[in-house]
C-alpha cells in the first residue's frame, strides 16, 4: 500500500489538531492560532458550519497540512477533497468514504475500537487507524495490549488525549496523536481567546519534542523541497528534441543567470503536488526581443465512480527549446496501479500523439511511479492519401518514432529522491520538395533526457544534489546526396549541489554551485563546425518571511563561462567571459494566488545599453482552483 504524504508528514510532526467551532470564521481563527503555536496539521471537522470553505481557505497555505474530520458521508468526502483536504478522518469506517479517499490518493483514517474493527478498517484500505475513544479503552496501556498482535498497523490515538499522556501514547507505539478539546477547547474558541490556543499548542509541541529526541531535526523538514529539473510527466513529444538547441543560449550573454531566477520558489512545490486543479507559470526577459514562458496547467474531473479525466497544458518557450502540449488523459484506478491513455490533438493530424500510461501512487503518496509509452505522430502514414501532410508538406515516416518514459519519486521523512527519463527512438521520414523538380529529403531525429534529484535534511541543513542530461541528434540529407547531411548533434548536461538552513527565525539562506557543459556540432553544408561551452555558477540566496503572506528575497549570481569553437562554421557568441548579477524580490499571497517578482541589478559592464542598473525582471505565479 502506497503511503500518502500526509501520513509521512504526520509521522514527522506527531500531532494533528481537531478543530470544532460554531462558525467558519471561528474555525479559521482557531486554526491560525494553533498553527502559530506549532501544530501545523489541522483537522477541520464537519461539525463546523461551512467546513469545506474553511478547508479551502487553509489549503492555500503551503506551510500547513489540512484535512477533514468527522467525515461520515460520501458527499462530505467529495466536498473535503475538492476543497483541498489532504487527509480524511472519521469516527467510523465507511466503505464509500474509504473508496473516495483512496481513489483521490489522500490519507484515510477511520475510527476503530476493537482489534476486529481495526483489522476490518485496515482491510478496507485505511492507511492509519484512529483508535477511538482511546481514553475510555484504557489509554496508553490499551495501545500496548492491542499492538502486541497488531505490530504493523499504524495507529492514531484520539478521544482522551491530553498534555500528560501524549508522551506515553507515542512511547506505546502510536504514530501520532489526535488532539481534541485538550487543545481546541470549544469554550475558548467561542470566547475568542485564541492566544490561549496558541499557548496550548506550544506546550504540546514542547512535550512531544521532549519525547521524540529527533523532534528538532524533523521539525525543520519543512524547509526542504527544491524543484527538480525535468520533473514533468513521463510522457513528452518529438518537439522537445527537434527544437532543442544549446548554442542558442549565446544570444543571451547571461542566459544561465536568467534561467536560475526563472525557477519557481521551492516552497511552492508542495501546494502544486497536492492540488488536483492548479496553474503555475514562470516568465521573464531573455533578450530585448525574447520572452521566457514556462507554464503548467492541470485539471482533473471524475468519470463515474472510479475513472477520471485529466487535462494538462505544458508550455515551454525559451532559448533551450520551444513546444506547447495540450493533453487529454483518461485513467482507470485498479488494485494494480492506474492504467490509462493520453491523446494530444494538433492542427496537423499527422503530428498528433497517443500514449499508453500506467501509474502507481500519486502526487501525495510516499512512492510514485509514472510510466508511459508514446506513439509519436501516430496518424502519420496511416492513410497516405490524406494524413501525411504537415504544414503543406508531405512527410511520411520510413521509420516511425516512439517514446518510452518514466518518472519515480520517493517522498520520505528525511529524504526525497526523484529520477526519470525519456527516450525518443531514432526516426526517419521522407520530406517532399517544396517545388516541382525539387529533391526529396530524408530527415532523421533521436534524443534522450534523463534527470535525478536528491534532497535530504541532516545536521540542521537542507542538502540537495541534482543532475540532468539532454541530448538530440538530427540530419537532413537529399536522397541524391547532392549536399551534406546537415548533421546536428547537441547536448547539455549539468550537475549542481546546494546547502541551506534557517539562520534565525524566518530568515533562511542557501548556497548553490552549478556546473554545466554545452556542446553542439554541425556537418556540411553549414559545417563542419563545433561549439563547446562550460558554465561554472555560484549563487547565494537569502529570504525573510515578513509575515505569513509576504516574504522578501535578495541574492547574487556569478557565472564563469568558457567558450571554444572549431571548424568553418562559426556560432554567434560573446566568447569566454564572466557574468554577474545581484537581485531582489518580493513574494505575496492573495487568497490562493501567490505571486513573486524578481528584479535583476546590473553589477558588471555590458556590451549593450541597459537602463540605469536594471538587468531584466522575472515573474512567478501559482494558484489552485
Amino acid at each position: 500500500m502506497n503511503e500518502p504524504r500526509a501520513l509521512t508528514e504526520l509521522r514527522e510532526r506527531k500531532l494533528v489538531a481537531a478543530i470544532r467551532a460554531g462558525s467558519t470564521a471561528a474555525a479559521l481563527g482557531a486554526a491560525n492560532a494553533i498553527a502559530e503555536g506549532g501544530v501545523t496539521m489541522l483537522e477541520i471537522t464537519f461539525t463546523v458550519p461551512g467546513a469545506a470553505q474553511a478547508i479551502a481557505e487553509i489549503a492555500g497555505r503551503p506551510d500547513l497540512t489540512v484535512g477533514a474530520g468527522t467525515v461520515l458521508t460520501a458527499d462530505q468526502a467529495h466536498d473535503a477533497i475538492a476543497a483541498g483536504a489532504e487527509f480524511i478522518i472519521a469516527p467510523n469506517l465507511s466503505y464509500e468514504v474509504a473508496r473516495i479517499a483512496l481513489q483521490a490518493g489522500v490519507l484515510y483514517c477511520p475510527g476503530a475500537y476493537t482489534t476486529t474493527e481495526i483489522l476490518t478498517a485496515r482491510s478496507a484500505g485505511a492507511h492509519l487507524i484512529k483508535v477511538y475513544p482511546v481514553g475510555v479503552a484504557g489509554g496508553p496501556d490499551y495501545i500496548r495490549v492491542i499492538r502486541d498482535p497488531l505490530p504493523d498497523v499504524p495507529m492514531l490515538a484520539a478521544g482522551g488525549t491530553n498534555l500528560d499522556n501524549v508522551g506515553p501514547f507515542l512511547e506505546a507505539g502510536c504514530v501520532a496523536i489526535g488532539l481534541g478539546a485538550a487543545l481546541c477547547d470549544a469554550k475558548l474558541v467561542a470566547a475568542g481567546k485564541f492566544d490561549q490556543l496558541t499557548k496550548r499548542a506550544r506546550e504540546f509541541v514542547k512535550r512531544v519534542g521532549a519525547t521524540v529526541k529527533t523532534g528538532a531535526l524533523i521539525g525543520g523538514l519543512g524547509l526542504a523541497g527544491l524543484a527538480s529539473p525535468g520533473a514533468d510527466l513521463a510522457r513528452a513529444g518529438t518537439e522537445e528534441f527537434s527544437t532543442f538547441d544549446v548554442e542558442a543560449q549565446e544570444e543571451d550573454d547571461e542566459s544561465l543567470l536568467d534561467h536560475m531566477l526563472l525557477r519557481l520558489p521551492r516552497s511552492w512545490r508542495s501546494e502544486w503536488e497536492r492540488a488536483p486543479q492548479a496553474i503555475r507559470t514562470s516568465q521573464g526577459c531573455l533578450t530585448s526581443g525574447q520572452w521566457f514562458i514556462d507554464t503548467d496547467l492541470k485539471l482533473r474531473a471524475p468519470l463515474g465512480m472510479r475513472a477520471r479525466m485529466g487535462l494538462d497544458l505544458r508550455q515551454s518557450e525559451s532559448d533551450n527549446a520551444s513546444y506547447d502540449f495540450l493533453d487529454f488523459s483518461f485513467q482507470f484506478p485498479t488494485g494494480w496501479g492506474t492504467p490509462g491513455f493520453m491523446f494530444r490533438p494538433l492542427f496537423d493530424k499527422s503530428r498528433q500523439d497517443l500514449a499508453l500510461t500506467w501509474d502507481f501512487g500519486a502526487d501525495t503518496s510516499a512512492f510514485q511511479l509514472q510510466t508511459a509509452f508514446t506513439f509519436e505522430d501516430m496518424f502519420n502514414n496511416l492513410w497516405a492519401f490524406r494524413q501525411t501532410r504537415v504544414g503543406e508538406l508531405s512527410e511520411p515516416y520510413e521509420r516511425h518514432p516512439y517514446e518510452p518514459g518514466l518518472r519515480f519519486v520517493h517522498r520520505g521523512q528525511r529524504v526525497r529522491v526523484e529520477l526519470g527519463g525519456r527516450y525518443l527512438t531514432p526516426s526517419r521520414k521522407s520530406v517532399a520538395p517544396l517545388q516541382a523538380g525539387g529533391v526529396t529529403r530524408l530527415e532523421t531525429l533521436w534524443g534522450t533526457l534523463g534527470f535525478m534529484a536528491v534532497e535530504a535534511r541532516a545536521f540542521g541543513i537542507d542538502w540537495e544534489a541534482r543532475g540532468v542530461n539532454h541530448q538530440a541528434a538530427s540530419s537532413d540529407v537529399p536522397i541524391d546526396r547532392s549536399s551534406g547531411d546537415a548533421r546536428n548533434f547537441r547536448r547539455k548536461w549539468a550537475g549542481e549541489v546546494a546547502a541551506g538552513r534557517e539562520l534565525v527565525p524566518r530568515l533562511t539562506a542557501e548556497l548553490r554551485w552549478l556546473y554545466q557543459e554545452r556542446d553542439q556540432g554541425v556537418g556540411a553544408p553549414l559545417g563542419p563546425g563545433a561549439f563547446a561551452a562550460v558554465d561554472r555558477l555560484l549563487q547565494l540566496d537569502a529570504s525573510y518571511a515578513l509575515n505569513p503572506t509576504i516574504s522578501a528575497r535578495v541574492g547574487g549570481l556569478f557565472d564563469r563561462i568558457t567558450v571554444a569553437q572549431s571548424g568553418t562554421a562559426r556560432f554567434p557568441s560573446y566568447g569566454t567571459r564572466n557574468e554577474s548579477r545581484a537581485y531582489f524580490g518580493l513574494a505575496m499571497r492573495f487568497g490562493r494566488v501567490t505571486i513573486q517578482g524578481v528584479e535583476g541589478v546590473e553589477i558588471d559592464p555590458e556590451p549593450y545599453e541597459v537602463w540605469l542598473v536594471h538587468d531584466k525582471g522575472f515573474l512567478h505565479l501559482q494558484t489552485t482552483f
